[in-house]
């Protein structure tokens, strides 16, 4: 303690000094004496932050801070606070109502446009074997070599002229003629395993179908299962006790020979293919041609197949005749057992399918019966799961046996078989085929493009090809089993790649002649319709076939319509008008119009078509009149002028 007393003795500064040093040490007791009775202590923080200070009751409270106080995180007192504070609130509730109200009118929104706007328009499944096919046969397609005269076509050869199949054409699906040997002399197969090596090698056509695979093509093979060779053994065949009239056989020799039949080729036995040992040995040999890498097969001269062993007895009078064209052989043809058996090759096909992990066809052709064919015995076969994926009808075809025949509308044909078959995607509607004359008609090359069903071309139907009389096959073998203007050969001459009247641009040699057929009877043909002069740059495109078969491909790749839409013909006024609209449900409708005559029409379309305007599409002229369209241009269709022997195609608005 300092003595108050004796500071009056010390000088003034020294007594000042120690009077500071005296509040200084009363002031530490103090703090001192505050700290251990618990009394808050005052912090003095820096600007920034909140102050707290003691209320009358000596708790803590926090002020807020000034306006211009620095940014700090908020603490949990600060968030209780907001919590609490009625703007916030208000705030907070305003958002979480809005929020759910934007959600609800957003639903609603979408639940509006779903029912107001129109569906997307029904796409029905397609598989492989719808698009457009190319039918060739292939000994009459292309060689292997160009330097052999006596070299048949081959599968070898048929390689080296995929790119124009593919690029030029536009094909992608191909139906080759049966690769499966035949005895030289009686015709018959022997073995449905046996190749003939003179168009084929196996390790040529795995290479094929493995490349098509890869790239996207496919391969269907014709396969005949109505007859055999007698190699076979007599359980396989029909017979029966023959009938009381001899009944002749396609070929004009008899039907019935020792108790067995003999249709359609008289040297050739009837299989019983009800037999189940018959269709065993018929199912393995389909199974080694798939081994092969086909997609499939067109059963062939199915109409014959297990006929009837003997005339029902509502059989029209002259079933009994003694030729062919005199009889009425739908009575026997067409049989219920043959319905049977594509049935059954349908079970296996579908097996198959599943077995190899990819899709398989099956197709039927009634044969070369030469009558027209009934389309409800033709619809017959057909059946989405159980019967054939498509029939080929050759109806609109004319027959080799009958001398060509003025144009006459389709509309009943299409119409029938359609009716019949109860789809518009099961029918293959031919117009040239093996069996058929080449059509003169390039509007018969159009329509078999453009109905309903399979798109499909015979071979060298693009170039327009003509049908002449007198040509034959020389080599052994090669011939037609028909005889005078029902043989096939002038059917199946060979593809004329070039305008060489010696072997059709098959040859290096120009002037060198094919050995196993005589072109001398199409040299005028040849000379006109051959692939180097329809690709020249000088053809008119107008009047060639070829880009006619080019333009329509490419529609029908674009059009939904032209792809599984129906027909409706529309009404003319002039025979030689074919009109007929193709419309799917929900797109652009197309248009088409063809006239045969020799001189320009005009028709009007829009009316009953519903269709005001089109754009040009395909443009085909082969009248060779002046005419102001172009393609790609828009046109109004109520009043449509048709020059003469052309094919008008416009796409219309949706």
């Amino acid at each position: 303690m300092v003595n108050p007393e004796a500071n009056a003795d010390l000088p003034q500064s020294q007594a000042e000094s120690d009077s500071q040093e005296a509040a200084a040490e009363a002031l530490a007791r103090k703090e001192d004496q505050d700290a251990d009775e618990g009394t808050p202590l005052v912090e003095i923080k820096s600007p920034g932050d909140k102050i707290a200070e003691a209320d009358e009751t000596g708790q803590s409270t926090s002020k807020k801070p000034t306006p211009d106080a620095e940014f700090s995180c908020l603490t949990k007192e600060d968030l209780e606070h907001f919590a609490k504070d009625p703007f916030w609130r208000r705030l907070r509730l305003i958002f979480f109502f809005l929020f759910w109200a934007v959600w609800a009118a957003m639903l609603a929104a979408v639940v509006v446009i779903i029912v107001v706007s129109p569906r997307c328009p029904p796409r029905p499944p397609r598989q492989f074997w719808q698009k457009p096919i190319y039918r060739l046969s292939v000994k009459a397609f292309a060689p292997a070599s160009d330097a052999d005269p006596t070299a048949l076509g081959s599968v070898e050869g048929l390689a080296k002229k995929m790119d124009y199949l593919r690029n030029t054409l536009g094909f992608n699906n191909f139906i080759l003629d049966s690769l499966v040997t035949r005895e030289p002399t009686s015709g018959c197969i022997a073995d449905f395993k046996a190749y003939n090596s003179s168009l084929v090698s196996l390790e040529s056509l795995k290479s094929l179908t493995k490349l098509g695979r890869k790239k996207g093509f496919s391969f269907l093979m014709e396969f005949d299962a109505s007859q055999a060779s007698s190699a076979w053994g007599s359980g396989a065949f029909l017979t029966t006790v023959e009938p009381q009239a001899p009944l002749a056989s396609r070929d004009g020799g008899p039907a019935w020979r020792d108790s067995q039949l003999h249709l359609p080729r008289s040297r050739c036995l009837s299989l019983n293919v009800t037999d189940a040992q018959v269709a065993e040995k018929i199912e393995a040999a389909l199974s080694f041609w798939l081994d092969a890498g086909l997609s499939g097969f067109v059963l062939t001269n199915v109409a014959f197949m297990a006929p009837r062993r003997a005339p029902p007895a509502d059989a029209p009078p002259g079933l009994n005749g003694k030729t062919w064209s005199d009889a009425d052989p739908t009575a026997l043809l067409f049989s219920n057992d043959s319905v049977k058996f594509v049935r059954q090759i349908r079970q296996f096909i579908n097996a198959q399918a599943e077995k190899r992990g990819r899709e398989l066809a099956l197709f039927v052709e009634p044969g070369n019966t030469g009558f027209p064919q009934p389309p409800d015995r033709l619809a017959a076969y057909l059946d989405k799961k159980n019967g054939a994926h498509a029939v080929i009808s050759t109806a609109l075809g004319a027959s080799l046996s009958s001398a060509p025949a003025k144009w006459t509308s389709p509309r009943k044909v299409v119409l029938d078989t359609l009716g019949a078959a109860g789809s518009n995607d099961s029918v293959l509607f031919a117009t040239a085929w093996s069996h058929l004359r080449r059509p003169k008609e390039s509007h018969l090359t159009a329509l078999s493009l453009l109905l309903p069903g399979v798109p499909c071309l015979y071979y060298g139907q693009e170039l327009g090809m003509a049908h002449v009389a007198g040509v034959s096959l020389l080599g052994e073998g090669l011939s037609s089993y028909l005889s005078g203007n029902e043989s096939t050969d002038a059917s199946e001459t060979p593809m004329q790649w070039s305008g060489s009247a010696a072997n059709a641009g098959w040859l290096s040699n120009t002037s060198a002649s094919l050995a196993w057929v005589d072109l001398s009877p199409r040299a005028a043909d040849i000379e006109l319709h051959n692939l180097r002069l329809l690709s020249s740059t000088g053809h008119p495109k107008a009047q060639s076939q070829l880009e006619l078969v080019k333009s329509v491909l490419t529609l029908i790749g674009g059009s939904e319509s032209l792809q599984w839409g129906g027909i409706e013909f529309l009404a003319t006024r002039d025979d030689s008008l074919v009109a007929f609209k193709r419309e799917a449900e929900r797109f652009p409708p197309v248009l088409v119009i063809m006239n045969t005559g020799d001189k320009a029409a005009t028709l009007g379309l829009a009316k009953q078509a519903k269709v005001t305007t089109g754009t040009l599409k395909v443009l085909y002229n082969a009248g060779g009149g002046s005419t102001s369209y172009v393609k790609d241009q828009e046109y109004s269709l109520d009043v449509v002028f048709v020059p003469a022997k052309s094919i008008l195609a416009f796409l219309g608005k949706d």
